[in-house]
Parts: structure tokens; C-alpha cells; sequence
């Protein structure tokens, strides 16, 4: 698989609300990409994730704590995951120049699950604009479709 970019991979952002089952499905797809033989990038965006069940090649609680952004700001798990987000934008060239410099077919980014983030913050359209590199796609992921598809 080739994005257009040749030296920049599709760029795939799982996105729902909490306990959807967007860092299962990251799961799922790793391990279904280990199988294929195509080499996938899985990166955690999700400070407050508490445990991942897949290999992240990247994982923002290397540089963001969601607990200190609540302990430092004073605030609740909700306004600190919307400064985490805020605080990663501005960091976004690093993340993206640490990113990009990985080797790889295809990237998935299993994001927070405040959908709320990625539907009406800047900060994380900022972040699918720099991190994406117009080869960017958004999987918005709710379980009852798997029951239910439209």
C-alpha cells in the first residue's frame, strides 16, 4: 500500500464516544495487519487511557499526563482531556515530525473518547491536518453498527 505521498502513510483516526470500542478495534486491526504482513503504525492519542492492548509505536502519556493536567490546571477528567488536546496541538510539528520519521504502509490513531474533541475542537482538526498530510481518513466508530448497520 502506497499513500500519495510515497514517504507519508495514509493516515487512519478511529473516532467515537467513550467505550465504543475504538482502542479494541486498533487492537483488532494491529494484529489483522501483523497477519496481512503490512506494516502498521498504531499510535495512542488518548491521555487517559489507562492500559492499551496493542503496541503503540507512539503514546502521548510519554509527554502529556492526563493526572498532571488535572492536578496542575485544578480541573476534572473532562476539562483536562480538552487542555490535553490543546497542549498536544501545540506540540503537533514535533508529534508529526516523530511520526513521519517511522516506517510504515498505514498509521491508525486511536484517539480520546470524547468525540466532542474531534467534532468541534480546532485543536484536533489542527492535529488530522498536520498529522494527516491530506491522507487522512476518519473511522467514526460506534459498536451498535457492527449489530446494526446502517
Amino acid at each position: 500500500m502506497v499513500g500519495l505521498d510515497s514517504g507519508t502513510p495514509p493516515v487512519l483516526f478511529v473516532v467515537g464516544t467513550a467505550g465504543a470500542g475504538k482502542s479494541s478495534l486498533v487492537t483488532a486491526f494491529q494484529r489483522w495487519s501483523r497477519f496481512q504482513e503490512i506494516d502498521t503504525i498504531a499510535v495512542n492519542l488518548d491521555p487517559g487511557a489507562e492500559r492499551l492492548h496493542y503496541d503503540a509505536e507512539f503514546d502521548v502519556r510519554d509527554i502529556i499526563s492526563l493526572s498532571e493536567v488535572m492536578n496542575e490546571y485544578d480541573l476534572g477528567p473532562n476539562g483536562a482531556q480538552i487542555l490535553a488536546a490543546d497542549l498536544l496541538a501545540a506540540q503537533a510539528d514535533d508529534v508529526a515530525a516523530n511520526l513521519h520519521s517511522m516506517t510504515g504502509e498505514l498509521m491508525i490513531i486511536d484517539t480520546p473518547g470524547q468525540v466532542e474533541l474531534f467534532a468541534f475542537r480546532e485543536a484536533s482538526s489542527h492535529m488530522v491536518e498536520v498529522l494527516g498530510r491530506d491522507q487522512a481518513a476518519i473511522i467514526y466508530f460506534r459498536i451498535c453498527f457492527t449489530n446494526a448497520p446502517l
